[in-house]
């Protein structure tokens, strides 16, 4: 009897800990305006909802300007921002894929 608790528990476990690592794959969208860009240029903050939101950039984010290829470089205070994102365990923090900024 007790192996069985043991074995429901860890059972249980390993489904929450599944469950929580797939949420964090899940894409979400971020719209918003740029407030600033990290000097390490690792993050941006995006004003949204409010809410100034963390979005970290990795060398694997792809930046687009207005639908075309472009660099985080290419982005100003204030534009307009679409990210398509991962969520991170970190509350109003995202990983970014892609960002692209609108007119």
């Amino acid at each position: 009897m007790r192996l069985i608790s043991c074995l429901t528990v860890a059972l249980f476990s390993l489904v929450m800990l599944l469950s929580a690592n797939g949420a964090a794959d899940q894409k979400v969208q971020v719209k918003g305006q740029l407030a600033s860009i990290a000097d390490d240029a690792k993050s941006l903050k995006v004003s949204s909802g409010g809410k100034l939101l963390t979005i970290n950039v990795s060398k694997d984010t792809k930046v687009f300007i207005d639908g075309k290829a472009g660099k985080l470089a290419d982005l100003k205070k204030n534009d307009q921002l679409e990210c398509i994102c991962t969520k991170t365990p970190t509350v109003d923090t995202y990983n970014a894929l892609e960002i692209d900024r609108k007119k």
